[in-house]
Protein backbone atom coordinates (compact mmCIF):
# COMPACT_ATOMS: atom_id res chain seq x y z
CA UNK A 1 0.00 0.00 0.00
CA UNK A 2 1.43 3.43 -0.48
CA UNK A 3 2.44 5.78 1.75
CA UNK A 4 -0.31 8.00 0.90
CA UNK A 5 -2.98 5.56 2.10
CA UNK A 6 -0.86 5.45 5.52
CA UNK A 7 -0.51 9.59 6.03
CA UNK A 8 -4.16 9.25 5.46
CA UNK A 9 -5.10 7.90 8.82
CA UNK A 10 -3.12 10.57 10.24
CA UNK A 11 -5.29 12.97 8.03
CA UNK A 12 -8.99 12.93 8.62
CA UNK A 13 -9.64 14.93 5.74
CA UNK A 14 -7.85 13.00 3.08
CA UNK A 15 -8.44 9.70 4.62
CA UNK A 16 -12.36 10.73 4.39
CA UNK A 17 -11.70 12.45 0.51
CA UNK A 18 -10.48 8.74 -0.10
CA UNK A 19 -13.63 6.60 1.24
CA UNK A 20 -15.80 8.98 -0.11
CA UNK A 21 -13.93 8.91 -3.41
CA UNK A 22 -14.18 5.66 -3.58
CA UNK A 23 -18.24 5.20 -2.63
CA UNK A 24 -18.80 8.29 -5.09
CA UNK A 25 -17.32 5.99 -8.06
CA UNK A 26 -19.50 2.71 -6.79
CA UNK A 27 -22.48 4.53 -6.84
CA UNK A 28 -21.78 6.64 -10.28
CA UNK A 29 -21.77 3.37 -11.66
CA UNK A 30 -24.82 2.05 -9.95
CA UNK A 31 -27.16 4.68 -8.65
CA UNK A 32 -29.49 2.46 -7.67
CA UNK A 33 -27.04 1.53 -4.41
CA UNK A 34 -28.16 4.67 -2.46
CA UNK A 35 -32.03 3.07 -2.46
CA UNK A 36 -30.97 -0.32 -0.82
CA UNK A 37 -29.65 1.76 2.52
CA UNK A 38 -28.51 -0.89 4.28
CA UNK A 39 -25.82 -2.35 1.73
CA UNK A 40 -24.98 1.61 0.96
CA UNK A 41 -23.94 2.09 4.53
CA UNK A 42 -22.87 -1.37 4.40
CA UNK A 43 -20.32 -0.47 1.72
CA UNK A 44 -19.72 2.90 3.43
CA UNK A 45 -18.43 1.31 6.92
CA UNK A 46 -16.15 -1.38 5.45
CA UNK A 47 -14.29 1.32 3.28
CA UNK A 48 -14.11 3.34 6.33
CA UNK A 49 -12.58 0.12 8.27
CA UNK A 50 -10.90 -1.32 5.70
CA UNK A 51 -8.92 1.65 5.10
CA UNK A 52 -7.98 2.19 8.74
CA UNK A 53 -7.10 -1.24 9.72
CA UNK A 54 -5.15 -2.56 6.91
CA UNK A 55 -1.97 0.41 6.78
CA UNK A 56 -1.81 -1.20 9.98
CA UNK A 57 -0.30 -4.51 8.59
CA UNK A 58 1.89 -2.30 6.21
CA UNK A 59 3.31 -0.26 8.81
CA UNK A 60 3.90 -3.47 10.72
CA UNK A 61 5.97 -5.01 7.23
CA UNK A 62 7.85 -2.22 6.48
CA UNK A 63 9.47 -2.48 9.93
CA UNK A 64 10.65 -5.98 9.34
CA UNK A 65 14.44 -7.02 8.60
CA UNK A 66 15.52 -9.10 5.91
CA UNK A 67 16.08 -11.77 7.52
CA UNK A 68 12.90 -11.68 9.12
CA UNK A 69 10.50 -11.98 6.22
CA UNK A 70 10.24 -16.03 5.54
CA UNK A 71 9.95 -17.06 9.27
CA UNK A 72 6.84 -14.22 9.61
CA UNK A 73 4.87 -15.35 6.42
CA UNK A 74 4.83 -18.86 7.96
CA UNK A 75 4.11 -17.69 10.92
CA UNK A 76 1.14 -15.32 9.94
CA UNK A 77 -0.47 -17.79 8.30
CA UNK A 78 -0.85 -19.91 11.30
CA UNK A 79 -1.93 -17.04 13.32
CA UNK A 80 -3.80 -15.84 10.91
CA UNK A 81 -5.70 -19.15 11.47
CA UNK A 82 -5.80 -18.37 15.05
CA UNK A 83 -7.34 -15.25 15.20
CA UNK A 84 -10.46 -15.95 13.14
CA UNK A 85 -10.96 -18.09 15.40
CA UNK A 86 -10.85 -15.80 18.30
CA UNK A 87 -14.17 -15.65 20.40
CA UNK A 88 -13.84 -12.31 21.52
CA UNK A 89 -12.14 -8.87 20.14
CA UNK A 90 -9.78 -8.72 23.49
CA UNK A 91 -8.59 -12.55 21.90
CA UNK A 92 -8.15 -11.76 18.65
CA UNK A 93 -5.79 -8.26 19.73
CA UNK A 94 -4.14 -10.22 22.00
CA UNK A 95 -3.64 -13.05 19.59
CA UNK A 96 -1.81 -10.36 17.20
CA UNK A 97 0.29 -8.93 19.72
CA UNK A 98 1.88 -11.71 20.88
CA UNK A 99 2.24 -12.59 17.12
CA UNK A 100 3.87 -9.21 16.10
CA UNK A 101 6.20 -9.45 19.76
CA UNK A 102 7.97 -11.96 18.52
CA UNK A 103 9.67 -10.04 15.64
CA UNK A 104 10.29 -7.01 17.64
CA UNK A 105 7.07 -4.96 16.57
CA UNK A 106 4.31 -3.48 18.47
CA UNK A 107 1.08 -2.93 17.60
CA UNK A 108 -0.60 -1.43 20.22
CA UNK A 109 1.89 1.56 21.76
CA UNK A 110 -0.88 4.38 20.55
CA UNK A 111 -4.26 4.90 20.76
CA UNK A 112 -4.64 5.09 16.35
CA UNK A 113 -2.83 1.49 16.75
CA UNK A 114 -5.51 0.05 19.12
CA UNK A 115 -8.12 1.61 16.78
CA UNK A 116 -6.29 -0.05 13.68
CA UNK A 117 -6.67 -2.97 15.06
CA UNK A 118 -10.41 -2.95 16.38
CA UNK A 119 -10.92 -2.32 12.73
CA UNK A 120 -9.09 -5.36 11.78
CA UNK A 121 -11.34 -7.26 14.32
CA UNK A 122 -14.20 -5.10 12.38
CA UNK A 123 -13.22 -6.42 8.69
CA UNK A 124 -12.64 -9.59 10.05
CA UNK A 125 -15.80 -10.59 11.87
CA UNK A 126 -18.07 -8.83 8.37
CA UNK A 127 -15.93 -10.91 6.38
CA UNK A 128 -16.72 -14.20 8.30
CA UNK A 129 -20.27 -13.63 8.42
CA UNK A 130 -20.08 -12.91 4.39
CA UNK A 131 -18.14 -16.76 3.92
CA UNK A 132 -14.96 -14.24 2.44
CA UNK A 133 -12.37 -15.56 4.80
CA UNK A 134 -10.15 -17.20 2.26
CA UNK A 135 -10.11 -13.66 -0.47
CA UNK A 136 -8.31 -12.36 3.49
CA UNK A 137 -6.18 -14.89 3.34
CA UNK A 138 -5.13 -14.42 0.05
CA UNK A 139 -4.93 -10.75 0.54
CA UNK A 140 -2.87 -10.63 3.43
CA UNK A 141 -0.17 -13.49 1.84
CA UNK A 142 0.16 -11.19 -1.73
CA UNK A 143 0.69 -7.96 0.89
CA UNK A 144 3.76 -9.91 2.64
CA UNK A 145 4.65 -10.89 -1.08
CA UNK A 146 4.96 -7.04 -1.99
CA UNK A 147 6.95 -5.76 0.90
CA UNK A 148 9.47 -8.45 0.74
CA UNK A 149 9.92 -7.89 -3.23
CA UNK A 150 9.42 -4.10 -3.07
CA UNK A 151 12.65 -3.81 -0.65
CA UNK A 152 14.19 -6.37 -3.32
CA UNK A 153 13.52 -3.80 -6.72
CA UNK A 154 16.63 -2.79 -8.58
CA UNK A 155 14.61 -0.81 -11.31
CA UNK A 156 11.53 1.53 -11.65
CA UNK A 157 9.41 -0.99 -13.60
CA UNK A 158 9.85 -3.40 -11.11
CA UNK A 159 8.62 -1.32 -8.72
CA UNK A 160 5.44 -0.56 -10.68
CA UNK A 161 4.95 -4.25 -11.47
CA UNK A 162 4.86 -4.79 -7.79
CA UNK A 163 2.31 -1.57 -7.24
CA UNK A 164 0.40 -3.30 -9.67
CA UNK A 165 0.51 -6.74 -7.71
CA UNK A 166 -0.51 -4.94 -4.62
CA UNK A 167 -3.49 -3.14 -6.90
CA UNK A 168 -4.70 -6.57 -7.87
CA UNK A 169 -4.46 -7.88 -4.11
CA UNK A 170 -6.64 -4.85 -3.15
CA UNK A 171 -9.39 -5.25 -6.08
CA UNK A 172 -9.17 -8.95 -5.45
CA UNK A 173 -11.02 -8.27 -1.81
CA UNK A 174 -13.30 -5.21 -3.27
CA UNK A 175 -14.62 -7.35 -5.95
CA UNK A 176 -15.20 -10.31 -3.70
CA UNK A 177 -17.15 -7.95 -1.12
CA UNK A 178 -19.14 -6.09 -3.86
CA UNK A 179 -20.25 -9.54 -4.99
CA UNK A 180 -22.40 -9.79 -2.08
CA UNK A 181 -24.54 -6.49 -2.79
CA UNK A 182 -28.23 -7.87 -4.14
CA UNK A 183 -28.00 -3.84 -5.86
CA UNK A 184 -25.11 -4.76 -7.75
CA UNK A 185 -25.26 -7.12 -10.86
CA UNK A 186 -21.96 -8.66 -10.50
CA UNK A 187 -22.11 -10.43 -14.00
CA UNK A 188 -22.89 -7.27 -16.07
CA UNK A 189 -20.13 -4.51 -18.28
CA UNK A 190 -21.21 -1.86 -15.68
CA UNK A 191 -19.27 -4.18 -12.54
CA UNK A 192 -16.66 -4.60 -15.06
CA UNK A 193 -15.92 -1.10 -16.03
CA UNK A 194 -16.35 -0.03 -12.22
CA UNK A 195 -13.81 -2.59 -11.27
CA UNK A 196 -11.42 -1.48 -13.94
CA UNK A 197 -12.34 2.01 -13.34
CA UNK A 198 -11.23 1.71 -9.22
CA UNK A 199 -8.13 -0.29 -10.48
CA UNK A 200 -7.17 2.70 -12.64
CA UNK A 201 -7.74 5.00 -10.32
CA UNK A 202 -5.61 3.52 -7.48
CA UNK A 203 -2.81 2.67 -9.68
CA UNK A 204 -2.74 6.11 -10.54
CA UNK A 205 -2.67 7.23 -6.89
CA UNK A 206 -0.14 4.78 -6.14
CA UNK A 207 2.74 5.50 -8.28
CA UNK A 208 2.09 9.00 -7.59
CA UNK A 209 2.80 8.65 -3.97
CA UNK A 210 5.98 6.43 -4.63
CA UNK A 211 7.10 9.12 -6.37
CA UNK A 212 6.98 11.78 -3.97
CA UNK A 213 7.88 9.94 -0.72
CA UNK A 214 10.79 7.61 -2.73
CA UNK A 215 13.71 9.63 -0.45
CA UNK A 216 11.57 9.21 2.75
CA UNK A 217 10.99 5.20 2.02
CA UNK A 218 14.55 4.35 1.09
CA UNK A 219 15.91 6.19 4.62
CA UNK A 220 13.44 4.18 5.96
CA UNK A 221 14.59 0.86 4.37
CA UNK A 222 11.35 -0.25 2.39
CA UNK A 223 13.44 0.39 -1.09
CA UNK A 224 17.28 0.01 -2.22
CA UNK A 225 17.14 0.98 -5.62
CA UNK A 226 18.60 4.12 -6.99
CA UNK A 227 16.53 7.15 -6.77
CA UNK A 228 17.94 8.75 -10.39
CA UNK A 229 16.42 10.21 -13.62
CA UNK A 230 15.36 6.93 -14.74
CA UNK A 231 13.76 6.45 -11.53
CA UNK A 232 11.73 9.62 -11.83
CA UNK A 233 11.12 8.91 -15.98
CA UNK A 234 9.80 6.05 -15.96
CA UNK A 235 7.42 5.89 -13.04
CA UNK A 236 6.24 9.06 -14.43
CA UNK A 237 5.46 7.53 -17.68
CA UNK A 238 3.41 5.00 -16.20
CA UNK A 239 1.93 7.55 -14.24
CA UNK A 240 1.01 9.55 -17.77
CA UNK A 241 -0.31 6.22 -19.00
CA UNK A 242 -2.62 5.21 -16.76
CA UNK A 243 -4.18 8.94 -16.72
CA UNK A 244 -4.32 8.68 -20.57
CA UNK A 245 -5.75 5.04 -20.41
CA UNK A 246 -8.46 6.58 -17.73
CA UNK A 247 -9.77 9.99 -20.25
CA UNK A 248 -9.77 6.82 -23.40
CA UNK A 249 -11.89 4.22 -21.43
CA UNK A 250 -14.11 6.75 -19.69
CA UNK A 251 -13.79 10.23 -21.16
CA UNK A 252 -17.51 10.56 -21.81
CA UNK A 253 -18.07 9.34 -18.38
CA UNK A 254 -15.76 11.24 -16.46
CA UNK A 255 -17.18 14.83 -15.54
CA UNK A 256 -20.62 11.93 -14.18
CA UNK A 257 -18.09 10.25 -11.92
CA UNK A 258 -16.68 13.10 -10.58
CA UNK A 259 -19.75 14.90 -10.03
CA UNK A 260 -21.25 11.36 -8.14
CA UNK A 261 -17.66 12.20 -6.22
CA UNK A 262 -18.00 15.72 -5.19
CA UNK A 263 -21.75 15.36 -3.72
CA UNK A 264 -20.62 12.43 -1.75
CA UNK A 265 -17.51 13.99 -0.26
CA UNK A 266 -20.03 17.16 -0.13
CA UNK A 267 -22.70 15.77 1.61
CA UNK A 268 -20.60 13.69 3.96
CA UNK A 269 -19.09 17.45 5.33
CA UNK A 270 -22.75 18.95 5.81
CA UNK A 271 -23.88 15.83 7.57
CA UNK A 272 -20.74 16.08 9.87
CA UNK A 273 -21.78 19.71 10.34
CA UNK A 274 -25.21 18.63 11.47
CA UNK A 275 -23.97 16.33 13.71
CA UNK A 276 -21.65 18.46 15.22
CA UNK A 277 -24.05 21.69 16.04
CA UNK A 278 -26.43 19.07 17.28
CA UNK A 279 -23.48 18.06 20.10
CA UNK A 280 -22.91 21.75 20.89
CA UNK A 281 -26.80 22.55 21.18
Amino acid sequence: MSRGAKKEIRDTPNYDRNVHAMAGVITAFFPELKYNKREYHLLKDFLSTFWKGVPLIDDALDRLKLSQEDNFRADFLLNFDRMIEAKTKNEYIQIANLFAARYDVILNNREEQKEQLECLYKCTILFKKLDLLPAIRIFSEKMIEVSNEKREASTASEIISILEKENRAISFVFDAFLRTFRSLDADSDRFARMSEFLFLGEQVRNVFDDMVDARSDKKRGEISLPLDYRYYSTMTAHWVNNLYLMTKRFGTRLPIIFSVILREYCGNIWMNRNKRLALES
